[in-house]
């Protein structure tokens, strides 16, 4: 998964996405709030947006800084390619007519129905193998 952190490049404290970024410092992107981040970069007068357009900001891939404000932009917005090379699949109940969820050991799999594990925004199981409801209503 790529990690993709945001420069403030300027002299003084600046606030992007409510997150306060000190001058000079970097602020590393968590993959949970990504999509308020690419949502600011893509809205022209907020203030990330001007400083990435003016070099006042900069996107690093954890390595470099992008030096080409439209380079640092498309990289903060390639979300989903971020993201699905981070992602593996266990593939071996793929032949039985299963589908895509999470298996108990915590990776992406192919389940049965028997299997399929359900979770609520926190990660919380919702259902038990039998489908009783253990959180919620």
């Amino acid at each position: 998964m790529a990690i993709k952190r945001v420069k403030n490049d300027t002299g003084a404290t600046k606030t992007y996405v409510d997150q306060e970024v000190g001058a000079g410092s970097y602020y590393t992107i968590d993959i949970l709030e990504e999509h308020r981040w690419i949502e600011e970069s893509n809205t022209v007068g907020t203030t990330l947006r001007t400083d990435l357009d003016s070099g006042d900001a900069k996107m690093n891939d954890g390595t470099s800084d992008f030096t080409v404000p439209s380079e640092g932009l498309d990289f903060l917005r390639s979300m989903d390619a971020g993201c699905a090379r981070g992602v593996l699949i266990d593939d071996s109940n793929k032949n039985q007519g299963a589908t895509l969820g999470l298996g108990a050991s915590g990776k992406i799999e192919y389940l049965d129905w028997e299997s399929l594990l359900l979770l609520d925004e926190d990660g919380n199981l919702l259902y038990d193998e039998n489908f009783n409801v253990l959180r919620g209503s």
